[in-house]
């Protein structure tokens, strides 16, 4: 008997994929004339992350720079992330939307964190060869900064930052940056006049907030108490940067007497501590320039205390997780040694001298309370 042969048609074994298309810019333009000057300012940023996020390593990469959280990194997406982690912070602290801005704050601090992992393994694995660490420990130096590679890239496709090959295939798919341009361009922006006036008390109450704050920490603690210390100081610089104009240095201003080691060729003319021109639609809250430049010193003073000291705790703790044990540590590190406590304690002079009996940051709430 002849089996019958089947007249019906097989389905395809897998079906067309979809077409989609991808949003990934800004849904307007941030240079465009008449635009409400925060949300100019939040563009502006998120264009740049969008820039950064085109990076891709190139064909022929290998090591590290095959890696995409190593190549957003050195395409220096950072710094963006931390304009719009203080635009977001200054938004929530002025009466902003917290629903919009708080869930802004959310993704780019995760963003930026994981970059700041990146960022400071391959510090460290750059360090250890300059060094000369065993080769055991520059292995355990490229492991980290691999595994950090590895949580950028996953929260990058987790909160859809870039575009991915689990993300929706039918309709239209809104990367993050876009989402968030379509939020911003949605919300209800204060006057110029109206937002100076909220930004001045925003820095305000954050310089007094910060000065209650470090009277409190344990400097001892490199991670809650001397790196606390130095993070709590820098958003007032940050805030100060990102807002692009809004705040300006008076540089009209005198210095107090004795504060020439805060105002050295190095940090005045530093190109960083010159803060963004304004659009002059509004007056600007202006900071006597000797007092920023004076917090500028003591950031990167702190700074320069707070890489030391955690250098020399992760090659102590590298060096006995690869069984060397962390005797050598020292002698490895040469003058780059120094020990938590140290680090606290000359951490401890600095603010003891530049905080309290320099008086910073009473001097800085003083000037900004007369803009009031």
């Amino acid at each position: 008997m002849t089996a019958k042969t089947s007249t019906r048609r097989r389905a395809p074994t897998s079906a067309p994929k979809a077409s989609r298309t991808v949003h990934d810019g800004l849904p307007f333009d941030p240079a465009a004339p008449g635009l409400p000057r925060g949300l100019a300012r939040f563009g502006a940023q998120l264009e740049r992350v969008r820039t950064a996020l085109a990076a891709r390593p190139s064909a022929d990469a290998r090591g590290a720079d095959a890696l995409r959280g190593q190549v957003l990194y050195k395409a220096n997406i950072r710094t963006p992330l931390f304009m719009l982690e203080g635009l977001a912070r200054v938004a929530c602290g002025t009466g902003g939307d917290e629903d919009v801005f708080g869930e802004i704050l959310r993704d780019v601090k995760i963003l930026e964190d994981v970059t700041g992992q990146v960022d400071f393994w391959w510090v460290v694995r750059e360090k250890s060869v300059a060094w000369g660490l065993p080769p055991e420990f520059l292995r355990h130096a490229e492991d980290h900064h691999q595994a950090a590679c590895g949580r950028m890239a996953g929260w990058l496709e987790a909160r859809a930052w870039v575009d991915h090959r689990y993300l929706p295939t039918e309709g239209d798919v809104r990367l993050r940056v876009h989402r968030m341009g379509r939020a911003l361009a949605d919300e209800s922006w204060p006057s110029p006049r109206k937002e100076s006036r909220r930004i001045a008390e925003f820095f305000l109450d954050r310089v007094r907030s910060t000065d209650a704050a470090v009277r409190a920490l344990d400097l001892d603690d490199v991670e809650h108490g001397l790196h606390e210390l130095r993070r709590k100081l820098r958003w007032l610089s940050i805030y100060a940067t990102s807002l692009d104009g809004a705040v300006q240095l008076d540089t009209a201003a005198r210095a107090p007497k004795g504060w020439a080691r805060y105002l050295t060729p190095a940090v005045v003319n530093n190109p960083f501590n010159a803060l963004p021109k304004g659009d002059g639609r509004a007056e600007p809250l202006r900071l006597p320039a000797p007092l920023f430049y004076a917090l500028s010193w003591l950031i990167a003073e702190l700074g320069a205390l707070k890489d030391r000291a955690q250098w020399t705790e992760v090659v102590a703790h590298g060096l006995d997780a690869v069984g060397l044990g962390d005797a050598k540590s020292k002698r490895l590190l040469g003058d780059a040694t120094l020990e938590a406590r140290e680090a606290g304690k000359l951490a401890g002079a600095i603010a003891q001298k530049t905080l309290f009996e320099d008086k910073l940051l009473p001097r800085l709430a003083e000037a900004i309370e007369a803009q009031v």
